[in-house]
């Protein structure tokens, strides 16, 4: 390993791109990745950065004869896990969305197609859905990664962005029902260049588009119980203001409790 041309030899990526963007999913990443890389700046849109979760997904690909290879999204994480190692400094980008459609929206991307139609079956694996996983992430993988706690952070929930800085990290979070004319102002300010956002990888228009249009028509049919519990996650909390989560939870039929 002393030899300083080792890596190259050994066709190992030596540079990494200084611009990550970390999401907990399904909270319209691709569009804005799409839109960075479109503007010719390399990025790499992940969802895992903590050492432990990369180690525990690789392996149960590894043992999964479902994966005959590692999945191009692990690749971009172990890919950002290096850019955070090597670089001195790293912009980090981040997208928020309230709890109840990200996690509605998790459950059909994560959905077997055997269950296609089957209605009953997709509400049961929503309901069994863990409905406070975003703050899992939030607890897991992006406080440790980005060392920095935002659950005792200063925030003011009224307001559509929020930067944060440590040591070599330049992070810019923004909630993603952001108009998407201002989320390219915030982030191309961030970035110092323009970036144009196309709306992609929609639920509607996927496979199970017809089961999600369902769902979403039919808002009652998720669940009160579910709805409160989604509502009382601390990043949901924390992050937005009282008003955005009344209006969300009248969204579904619910009354806010506190």
């Amino acid at each position: 390993m002393d030899d300083p041309d080792f890596l190259k030899k050994t066709y190992m990526q030596t540079t990494f791109a200084p611009l990550i963007l970390y999401t907990m999913g399904k909270v319209a990443s691709s569009s804005v990745s799409n839109a960075i890389l479109d503007a010719g700046i390399g990025c790499y849109d992940v969802h895992f950065l903590a050492q432990d979760r990369i180690t525990s997904l690789l392996q149960s690909f590894f043992a999964n004869d479902d994966f005959p290879i590692v999945p191009p999204h692990m690749i971009r994480s172990l890919q950002a896990y290096n850019s955070l190692r090597l670089n001195k400094e790293v912009k980090v980008i981040s997208l928020l969305r309230e709890p109840v459609s990200r996690n509605v929206s998790s459950v059909f991307q994560n959905l077997p197609k055997r269950l296609a139609g089957d209605q009953e079956a997709i509400l049961a694996r929503l309901r069994s859905n863990p409905p406070h996983w975003p703050d899992v992430w939030f607890e897991t993988d992006f406080i440790p990664t980005m060392g920095i706690d935002f659950f005792k952070a200063d925030i003011d929930p009224t307001k559509d962005v929020f930067r944060f800085r440590n040591g070599k990290i330049d992070l810019l979070i923004v909630k993603s029902q952001t108009a998407d004319r201002r989320k390219e102002a915030l982030i191309g300010n961030f970035l110092g260049t323009k970036i144009s956002i196309t709306r992609e990888n929609d639920s509607s228009d996927k496979w199970y588009g017809e089961s999600y249009s369902e769902v979403m028509g039919n808002l009652g049919v998720i669940g009160s119980e579910y709805v409160e519990k989604c509502l009382n996650c601390r990043y949901f909390k924390k992050f937005y203001s009282l008003e955005e989560r009344r209006q969300t939870a009248a969204f579904y039929g619910h009354t806010l409790s506190a």
